[in-house]
């Protein structure tokens, strides 16, 4: 269990100028003004995450950038002796063992977004779990037997090991609702291309029906109720972030961006594109040029800032 005494909370963020925006923001709500933000200037930024303590009295706290940088949560996991079960929310497994990893050489150890999971586990006391919305399931697995075929073909593996490793992975899946070892320590790394509606960093990963963000801060929740939760990181989010004008009414659990239903990811790849709808749909006259609508791209942001806002106070909060 966490001890009783006073230690002023702390949140690690890697500053781009998305988590800069969002941390700004949360610095003007009442239950964030006593949690104290520290920067980490984004050169580097792994050797920095490796030296972060931990605190005595909550789990340590970390804000890395985009997906693409996922891997800072393998240089964040936690550095004791016990055993540590890690749960990785997300829309992807980042479960790339060795053998079948189409990245990795001989003699060099490369840790990336598609891997780090298993890297947690090959070099730390890691247990792996991961938690993916049922879409992203289906699609995971088949991209792994696509790798376990190649290793195959390449010799890498022999059909047996193929078998182990095909157990293996679906041993690891989990259900964002399932409860948590209360016997080993925890670590949850949330990825938020796992949230219907996100403005992720890649358009591929923005999906239209995945987690609900309070779904995922309810599971946040669960862990840290067990008293073992000692390391929690979270990102995700496109940047840089456009300006917006903050909407806090965004209905989380049901949002709508001001547009309807059937635009509502076009506006939001729209914003890979210059804030410009793709010619292929039909839009209101007064869509003028194609652009988004300021207040659409207002709560676009306003929602995903709000996802982080909920987590967060999942973790940091009674």
């Amino acid at each position: 269990m966490y001890i009783n005494i006073s230690e002023k909370k702390k949140v690690y963020y890697v500053a781009n100028r998305s988590n800069t925006k969002i941390v700004e923001l949360l610095r003007k709500f009442k239950k964030f003004c006593d949690v104290d933000f520290i920067a980490i200037e984004e050169k580097n930024a792994a050797r920095q995450i490796k030296r972060i303590d931990q605190p005595k009295t909550y789990p340590a706290v970390l804000i890395w950038t985009t997906g693409y940088k996922h891997y800072h949560s393998f240089c964040f996991d936690y550095k004791g002796d016990e055993k540590v079960i890690k749960r990785n929310i997300d829309a992807h497994p980042d479960w790339l063992p060795f053998v079948i990893d189409p990245t990795y050489k001989r003699g060099k150890v490369e840790v990336n977004y598609s891997n780090h999971l298993a890297r947690s586990e090959e070099f730390h006391n890691y247990t792996a779990q991961f938690a993916l919305p049922s879409v992203s399931e289906i699609s995971a697995g088949i991209e792994f037997y696509f790798y376990l075929d190649d290793a195959l073909s390449a010799k890498r593996i022999s059909k047996k090991e193929k078998e182990e490793l095909s157990r293996a992975f679906d041993s690891r899946k989990v259900k964002l609702e399932d409860n948590y070892e209360k016997n080993y320590k925890l670590h949850i790394s949330v990825d938020l291309d796992s949230v219907s509606s996100f403005f992720s960093a890649n358009e591929i990963w923005v999906v239209g029906i995945a987690f609900e963000p309070t779904a995922i801060a309810k599971s946040v929740r669960l862990a840290k109720d067990t008293g073992n939760l000692v390391r929690f990181d979270i990102g995700g989010c496109y940047d840089p972030l456009p300006d917006f004008e903050f909407n806090p009414s965004i209905n989380l659990q049901n949002p709508s961006f001001g547009v309807p239903m059937k635009l509502t990811i076009p506006a939001i790849l729209a914003l890979f594109n210059g804030g410009k709808f793709s010619d292929y749909y039909i839009l209101p006259k007064s869509y003028v040029d194609r652009k988004v609508p300021k207040n659409v791209v207002d709560n676009i942001c306003s929602y995903a800032f709000l996802c982080y806002k909920k987590i967060l106070e999942a973790v940091l909060f009674d």
